[in-house]
C-alpha cells in the first residue's frame, strides 16, 4: 500500500495496512538546529530521518509579486527591525529561539492602500508556478503520495497586512471595507488554484486551509461576526474544492475553535488540525461528539514531549482509541518547539510507529 492509499483510507475511516506517520505542522528552525547537536545527522530533515509517510503540495506561490526581500532598517546588539516584502515593520529580539517578532506597523489601513497592494496579487502571473512541474504532481500514474494544496484564508492574510487590532475594530467600523478585502482574497485563491489545474491533471486529495482565528479562550470574533464575515467566503471556497474533486478539506487554526466546529461541518470541512492542546482542544471529545463526520490530525501535547518519557507515553496512549477507529493521524499540536529534545522526540516517534502497526 502506498502513502496516498494509506492516507485516504485513514481519512475516510477505512482500514489501511498501518496508520500514516506524519508531523503535519513541522518544526521550528531552532528545533532542527538543536537536534543536529543531539544526534540528527547534519543536513538531514526529521521527516526523512524518521522515514515518515510523504505528501506532496502543488507548488503554488500565493505571495506578492514581484518578490522582494526583507530589509533591515535598524539594528543593535539587542534587536533588529525589518520591513518585509509587503511593508510590515517587525522587531526581532536577538537570541529568541522562537523568532516571533513584535509587529510595529502595517501597510493596510485604507481602501487606497488596498488598491496598491492588490496590484501585486495577479492570479494569472505565471511566476506563481514552477517552470518545470514535478512528475509526481502532474502525472496520475506516478502519484504515490497524497497531493494537496495549502494556503491561508482571508482573515489571516488581512491580519498580516492590517494587524489584528485594526482588523477586529474594522469588523464594526468599516464592515464594507472588510467584505471587499475578504471577497478579493476568496476570488484570488480560487483563480490561482484554477490556473494551477491547467497543468496539474491529478486529483487534489486534500486542501490544507489555515485561518488563525483562535486563542486560548475561544475565537477572536463572535459567532455573529463569524457568520457574517467568514461563512459566505468559506462556503464559496469549499464548494469550489468539492467541484474539483477534493474530498478531504482541513481547517487549521491556533487556539480553541471548539465552538466553530458545527458551523465548519455544515460548510463542508471534514477534518481539523492541529488541535492545540494547551488551548483546550480535545480530540477525544470531538470524536465522541462528531464521530466519522470529522477526521482529526494532531492534539499531541508538545508540553508532554518536553516533560518526560512517562508523559509522552501517557499522551500517545491516550489517543490510541481514536487512532484505532480511523480518521486520526498523530501529530504534535503545533510546530515542534526547540524545548523538545531529540531523545524525547525519537521516543515519541517510536511509540507512534508501534501503535500504527497495531491498528
Amino acid at each position: 500500500m502506498n502513502d496516498r492509499e494509506r492516507f485516504l483510507l485513514t481519512m475516510h475511516f477505512k482500514k489501511p495496512d498501518r496508520l500514516p506517520i506524519y508531523e503535519w505542522c513541522g518544526y521550528w528552525p531552532a528545533t532542527i538546529e538543536r537536534w543536529c547537536k543531539e544526534g540528527l545527522p547534519q543536513g538531514s530533515h526529521p521527516c526523512d530521518y524518521f522515514r515518515f509517510d510523504r505528501r506532496r503540495f502543488v507548488n503554488i506561490y500565493f505571495g506578492p509579486l514581484p518578490r522582494s526581500k526583507s530589509k533591515i532598517i535598524e539594528e543593535n546588539g539587542r534587536y533588529r527591525i525589518v520591513i518585509d516584502s509587503l511593508g510590515v515593520v517587525k522587531k526581532y529580539i536577538k537570541g529568541s529561539i522562537h523568532e516571533r517578532p513584535q509587529f510595529l506597523d502595517f501597510p493596510l489601513r485604507t481602501p487606497e492602500d488596498f488598491e496598491k497592494l492588490k496590484s501585486r496579487f495577479d492570479p494569472d502571473d505565471q511566476r506563481r508556478f514552477p517552470v518545470k512541474w514535478n512528475e509526481n504532481i502532474i502525472n496520475e500514474e506516478k502519484v504515490s503520495h497524497p497531493v494537496g494544496v495549502s494556503f491561508a484564508f482571508p482573515f489571516t492574510h488581512t491580519r498580516d497586512m492590517m494587524g489584528l487590532e485594526r482588523l477586529l475594530i474594522n469588523f464594526y467600523k468599516e464592515p464594507e471595507f472588510i467584505h471587499e478585502i475578504f471577497n478579493f482574497w476568496t476570488d484570488y485563491f480560487m483563480k490561482v488554484v484554477k490556473e494551477s489545474l491547467k497543468k496539474v491533471k491529478v486529483k487534489i486529495d486534500f486542501a490544507n486551509v489555515g485561518d488563525s482565528i483562535g486563542m486560548r479562550n475561544g475565537p477572536f470574533v463572535s459567532l455573529r461576526i463569524f457568520e457574517e464575515f467568514f461563512i459566505p467566503y468559506y462556503k464559496r471556497f469549499v464548494n469550489f474544492l468539492r467541484e474539483i474533486g477534493t474530498d478531504v478539506i482541513m481547517y487549521s487554526s491556533d487556539g480553541d475553535i471548539t465552538v466553530l466546529v458545527p458551523l465548519l461541518l455544515k460548510l463542508g470541512f471534514n477534518c481539523i488540525h492541529h488541535l492545540e492542546k494547551m488551548a483546550g482542544m480535545d480530540a477525544l471529545s470531538l470524536r465522541e461528539q462528531y464521530g466519522e463526520k470529522l477526521a482529526l490530525i494532531g492534539n499531541v501535547d508538545k508540553m508532554a514531549l518536553i516533560k518526560s518519557k512517562t508523559a509522552i507515553r501517557e499522551e500517545v496512549e491516550s489517543k490510541s482509541p481514536i487512532a484505532k477507529e480511523g480518521g486520526y493521524i498523530y501529530s504534535v499540536d503545533h510546530w515542534v518547539p526547540p524545548e523538545v529534545s531529540f531523545e524525547n522526540y525519537t521516543y515519541y516517534v517510536n511509540l507512534v510507529k508501534k501503535i500504527s502497526n497495531q491498528i
